[in-house]
């Protein structure tokens, strides 16, 4: 498999997941880097903890106090 199909790959889950991606983002390119990163950096989170967005529904009940 050649670099640039892992690449695409990779930005295909996270435009799956995060819907942001979707529209052209109107920041300077260093904070679009900083963006990605954070969103891959969360993808793997939710993917370690259960593969789901409850995760981040969970830790929001919890900070809330329900």
């Amino acid at each position: 498999m050649s670099l640039r199909n892992v690449v695409e790959r990779i930005l295909g889950t996270l435009k799956a997941r995060f819907c942001i991606l979707l529209k052209p983002m109107y920041y300077d390119l260093e904070t679009q880097a900083l963006v990605i990163r954070a969103l891959c950096c969360l993808h793997n989170f939710i993917a370690r903890e259960g593969g789901t967005v409850d995760v981040l529904e969970d830790a929001e009940e919890e900070v809330e106090g329900k």
